[in-house]
């Protein structure tokens, strides 16, 4: 059973638990909004309100979690990243259809931790899995006649680089420096 509530301050909290509400809080938390606009706006998603000032930490943390399926902070941050949500939905709803014959048009209530748990039980034989497989793979385990097609791949299927805040900053500064 997946989780549909989460405890704050020992009281069940009723979270959005279908995968396309969880993807629309990525899509805010990936956004170049301000930080505590984009803490607000995720608050909203994922829990229909905005509560009080002296618990919004706390229904952020639990939020975070719900987000990570239960995993940590710590647990997350070791994984690199080789697919994005938003980035990759077309893979994603194509292996879907492949693999599980499942139209997720037709599954707007699924639950998030059941969509993840279906990407992560995906054939190697998807669109998602030789994409991401691709993203990842060594070109040094590719004989030398075979490493430059790798490499246009791998760089044609390249997730979007990601700035983080300070980087953004930098380069806007630059932009305003140079704006030709």
């Amino acid at each position: 059973m997946y989780p549909e509530y989460v405890s704050i301050q020992g009281q069940k909290v009723k979270i959005k638990t279908d995968y396309q509400t969880a993807l629309r809080a990525f899509d805010v938390i990936n956004s170049d909004v301000g930080e505590y606009e984009r803490a607000l706006a995720v608050l909203y998603i994922m829990y229909g309100k905005i509560p009080e000032v002296e618990l919004q930490t706390e229904y952020l943390e639990m939020a975070q979690k719900f987000l990570q399926c239960g995993k940590t902070y710590e647990e997350q941050k070791e994984i690199e990243p080789d697919m994005d949500f938003s980035y990759d939905s077309a893979f994603i709803s194509a292996s879907f259809m492949s693999d599980y014959h499942i139209n997720l048009n037709d599954c707007p209530n699924m639950h998030f931790w059941q969509f993840c748990e279906l990407i992560t039980g995906l054939t190697d034989k998807c669109i998602l899995s030789r994409v991401r497989e691709i993203r990842t793979c060594n070109i040094e385990d590719y004989a030398e006649k075979d490493r430059s097609a790798i490499r246009k791949a791998k760089a044609e299927l390249a997730l979007p680089q990601r700035l983080t805040r300070e980087q953004q900053q930098i380069k806007e500064e630059f932009d305003e420096l140079c704006p030709y």
